[in-house]
């Protein structure tokens, strides 16, 4: 009794203030607490959009794929949503009997290259997969071992029976199941890495600690810019990385370093990178990739190599809350904040596995 006393005592009644409580939960990484607060908040308010998308996020985190990808839909009812129906009807994950479909480019290019893996499914019942997808990605998507055709973002759309953004890809598939997320992009003979399951002598390693500058969009400056903030190493960490293992060679795959700002004894390929394609030829020659969340992470994983994904606290979009490991990639290894803005644990976590797999103690700078 006291229970169900207390259950009613918590409920929301204040549908905005409800909100806010649960968006502050989960910016603090009190994920339980916070979908439950969600969940209080749509049986007073049932179309909130924000309100069920992230839930749905909340629900991804901890592995609920079916109501998790259900909710996440809720993104296409935002009103800044570009996925206005019209040109053609949305996909609702009927049968296509051999008809064209449009799978539209959506959100970053590490999620675009993360949601890839989905397409296999629709090339066998489609007559015609057309991806649309950014420039800089269009080399990297050539090499998916797919029957797809590729289709620059931006451009007039094309002729297609149906249109689909691709995160919804895997709730109009049906995807429940955490071995349906397991199945990596099915790359060409060129890309193709057979699954590395344990690190053993590492001498190339491959580094992003920051991910890419704002976009020219002024209305998503200040968020995008707040988001890389919050994610970005410090260069001094990376600095000490390479001091301390200097007989290993540290590559920087990091876009937009003017050469002056690169720390010493790195050696830089972020700007001899035009594409993905390109990149993706350059990381495999790594035999260890350490990132933050950023595409090179998600594009090294797909390849199967040893990657160290480094996330903040609470985790960013798509990633688990807690544990080492995600279904999305089984080479990749995750080292979280414990503390926000701390990265002193995820630090001595890499310090630790470079001194074991380099052979040297990397106690002392060299």
């Amino acid at each position: 009794m006291e229970a169900e006393q207390l259950a009613l005592d918590s409920a929301p009644s204040d549908p905005e203030a409800a909100f806010q409580q649960a968006l502050s939960l989960q910016q603090a990484g009190q994920n339980a607490e916070a979908e439950r607060v969600y969940r209080e908040l749509l049986k007073l308010a049932p179309n909130w959009v924000a309100a069920h998308f992230n839930l749905g996020v909340l629900l991804l985190a901890r592995g609920a794929w079916h109501e998790g990808f259900q909710q996440l839909e809720w993104r296409l009812q935002k009103p800044s949503s570009r996925f206005k129906v019209g040109h053609r009807p949305r996909w609702q994950g009927q049968k296509l009997s051999g008809q064209r479909i449009l799978i539209q480019a959506e959100y970053g290019y590490g999620d675009m290259i993360q949601f890839w893996r989905f397409l296999p499914r629709l090339c066998e019942q489609a007559g015609e997969v057309i991806l649309e997808l950014p420039r800089a990605l269009q080399p990297l998507a050539a090499q998916l071992d797919l029957p797809l055709t590729l289709h620059p973002e931006g451009a007039p759309l094309p002729a297609c029976e149906y249109l689909l953004p691709l995160l919804s890809l895997p709730h109009r598939l049906g995807v429940s199941l955490t071995a349906e997320l397991a199945v990596l992009p099915p790359w060409k003979s060129a890309f193709a890495r057979s699954l590395v399951s344990s690190l053993e002598t590492v001498k190339q390693v491959g580094l992003v600690w920051q991910g890419r500058q704002a976009s020219d969009d002024a209305s998503q400056k200040a968020a995008y810019r707040e988001l890389q903030r919050r994610k970005a190493l410090p260069v001094d960490v990376v600095q000490a990385w390479v001091a301390a293992f200097s007989s290993t060679t540290f590559s920087a795959f990091q876009p937009g370093i003017a050469p002056g700002d690169l720390p010493p004894g790195l050696i830089d390929l972020g700007s001899q990178l035009g594409d993905f394609a390109q990149t993706a030829e350059h990381l495999l020659q790594m035999d260890l990739v350490i990132s933050v969340d950023s595409a090179v992470a998600h594009l090294a994983a797909s390849l199967g190599l040893p990657t160290c994904l480094l996330l903040p606290e609470p985790a960013p979009w798509i990633w688990p809350s807690r544990g080492i490991e995600t279904p999305w990639y089984p080479s990749l290894r995750i080292f979280r904040q414990v503390l926000p803005a701390d990265w002193t644990v995820p630090n001595a976590e890499i310090v630790k596995l470079l001194a074991q797999t380099t052979g040297t103690n990397g106690l002392q700078p060299a």
